[in-house]
């Protein structure tokens, strides 16, 4: 899985303010279902939140979980294994739209922890 990070720039239109906002971009994104980035960048509001996932994916990784499946936003709920994540819609009925091993979701959500982790210090400063 390859993915980048940046930050997006906008206008508020009513106050005239610039607005930065981190962005997770993933390869071939729709591989993992359609909406897999948004669910995720929509994750970024609430760094708490991705912090408790990465700890339950970490612990999954060290075999001291066997499951979690409390993983998602709106569209998707994410059911991990120690092996894999299994990305459903629940607009659909629980339709898996993609399998990823396991390490490849953690790095991800770790990699985009730290990120957000980083951008809220600096907005801060």
């Amino acid at each position: 899985m390859k993915y980048n990070f940046r930050i997006i720039e906008s206008k508020d239109t009513l106050k005239g303010d610039i607005i930065l906002s981190p962005l997770l971009e993933i390869e071939n994104s729709q591989r993992y279902g359609w909406f897999f980035s948004d669910e995720l960048n929509n994750l970024s509001t609430d760094i708490e939140y991705v912090a408790v996932i990465v700890d339950n994916l970490e612990k999954l990784v060290d075999c001291k979980l066997e499951f979690y499946n409390d993983f998602g936003y709106e569209v998707y709920v994410i059911e991990c294994n120690q092996k894999e994540a299994l990305v459903k819609n629940i607009y659909e009925e629980d339709k898996v739209e993609a399998i990823i091993p396991i390490i490849d979701i953690y790095t991800l959500m770790k990699d985009w922890l730290f990120f957000l982790i980083d951008f809220k210090a600096k907005e801060k400063i």
